[in-house]
């Protein structure tokens, strides 16, 4: 059985980190800015489109395969609901192609609220709300 990464895995983190790094200052972090430039630069690379079934124009990769890229998401302080975004909402809109897309194209910004949770993380810089499992 392997334990390591893929060399795929390593170079979609790579290049995360690469876009990040010019889209997603500090600066841009601390003005609070809205999804924007880095969301359009994860979008380019395919993070955005990595957890959206094959047959919806995504890649449909699982969570080990982009776990290192969403590892440089948190160095970089990403601002938003990004994993609400990338990998919660493509589950929870699977029958919905136009919002799949406007997912993986950077332009559709989702907050999931967690079962039993109260509240939608980010909620202030989502485009839509979305109730994840019972509650």
């Amino acid at each position: 059985m392997r334990f390591s990464f893929t060399e795929d895995q390593r170079l979609l983190a790579e290049a995360v980190r690469d876009v990040l790094a010019k889209t997603c200052t500090p600066d841009a972090v601390r003005a609070g800015e809205r999804p924007g430039k880095a969301w359009r630069a994860l979008a380019e690379v395919g993070l955005l489109r990595a957890h959206i079934h094959e047959e919806h124009g995504g890649l449909g990769l699982s969570p080990v395969d982009t776990v290192l890229a969403y590892e440089e998401t948190g160095w970089f302080a990403v601002p938003g609901p990004l994993v609400e975004t990338a990998v919660a909402a493509p589950e929870l809109l699977r029958d919905e192609p136009s919002k799949l897309e406007a997912i993986a194209a950077g332009e559709l910004v989702v907050s999931a609220r967690p079962a039993g949770a109260s509240y939608f993380p980010d909620a202030d810089l989502a485009d839509l709300l979305l109730v994840a499992g019972p509650g």
